[in-house]
C-alpha cells in the first residue's frame, strides 16, 4: 500500500547519494527494467498512502484478520503448513 510513500521517503533521505529524489523522477529517468514500468506508473498515479492513512490502516487490519484466520485453522486442523 505505501510503496510510493516509502520510496519517496527513502530517496529523499539518501540526499546527494542518489540521482533521483522521487518516484516521479525515477519514471522520468527511465532507469528501471521495462517489466516494472506499469507498476511504477500505477504507483505514481495513486495516493501516497503513508502508514497512518486510512487505506494503509485498513490494509493492515485486513492482513491481521487473514493471518488470524489462517493460524486458527492451522491450529484446529493440527497443520504445520499450508501448501
Amino acid at each position: 500500500m505505501g510503496f510510493k510513500y516509502d520510496l519517496n521517503r527513502f530517496l529523499a533521505a539518501e540526499g546527494d547519494r542518489v540521482a533521483v529524489k522521487s518516484l516521479a523522477e525515477v519514471i522520468k529517468s527511465g532507469g528501471y527494467h521495462p517489466s516494472v514500468q506499469r507498476r511504477l506508473e500505477t504507483a505514481e498515479s495513486g495516493a501516497e498512502n503513508g502508514p497512518e492513512t486510512p487505506a494503509c490502516q485498513a490494509d493492515r487490519e485486513y492482513r491481521d484478520k487473514v493471518r488470524e484466520a489462517v493460524l486458527k485453522t492451522m491450529d484446529r486442523l493440527k497443520l504445520d503448513a499450508f501448501v
